[in-house]
């Protein structure tokens, strides 16, 4: 069964996360997280505090899920230092598929987002820029892909940040295309199912430098990872 958890604050859910992951607990993801009505305070904003419900969807992430009549929302999240490497080098994409399989035929993708999300890092300031300018809606073709600007309105609203060394990416998809919507998976909720799919990719690489024995410090090791769960939809507030 998937472990789920109702903090009261969502610092403790964080911190209970990282020490599963030190663990090795075993959690599945084969069992569907249940998603709630969106509570009319939640935002993708880039702040963790609207999320109340985790569901561990396998020991390095988290995953929340909220839907109304016409969006899906959800957020990933998770503490693993060697999984935020891999997303500080490589970026992170996200799949939904409607018909409740494995398919890309839809999906959004967050470029390596760098060093400002490194362990340890302050919050950025509010005269900052922000920490991710841009994403990529995926699909429906395997290569096809479009760049989508943050503030753009595309339907698709997405926000990363970092909370108590815990890196999250909040995202909001519309069901189906519209009117300032034109990118959307065609999620129909009277089937109640959704696939989601959580995917680092490989990091580019790079050319040697001499790391390792007597040419300095190994590089932080990163960790891939490639969850595909089921969440069901709500069908009443």
């Amino acid at each position: 069964m998937v472990t789920c958890l109702h903090p009261k604050g969502i610092v403790a859910a964080l911190l209970l996360l990282g020490g599963l992951a030190a663990l090795g607990a075993p959690l599945r993801a084969d069992d569907p997280v249940q998603s709630r009505w969106r509570p009319d305070d939640l935002r993708i904003d880039g702040v963790m505090t609207d999320w109340t419900d985790l569901t561990f969807v396998s020991k390095d992430v988290a995953l929340g899920v909220a839907n109304d009549r016409e969006h899906l929302y959800f957020v990933v999240v998770t503490s693993n230092p060697a999984v935020i490497t891999q997303v500080i080098r490589a970026g992170l994409s996200i799949y939904v598929d409607p018909q409740g399989m494995k398919g890309q035929a839809f999906g959004v993708r967050i470029p390596p987002v760098g060093s400002r999300l490194a362990q340890g890092t302050p919050a950025p300031r509010a005269d900052e820029p922000p920490l991710l300018s841009y994403f990529d809606i995926l699909g429906p073709g395997r290569d096809d892909q479009r760049r989508v600007m943050v503030e753009e309105p595309s339907g698709v609203a997405l926000r990363i940040g970092s909370h108590d060394s815990a890196f999250f990416m909040e995202v909001q998809v519309p069901f189906a295309t519209g009117a300032n919507r034109p990118y959307a998976p065609g999620i129909d909720v009277a089937k109640g199912l959704v696939t989601l799919g959580v995917v680092t990719p490989e990091p580019p690489r790079t050319p040697s430098r001499g790391g390792g024995r007597g040419g300095g410090p190994e590089p932080a090791r990163g960790k891939s990872i490639d969850i595909w769960t089921t969440a069901r939809l709500a069908t009443t507030r």
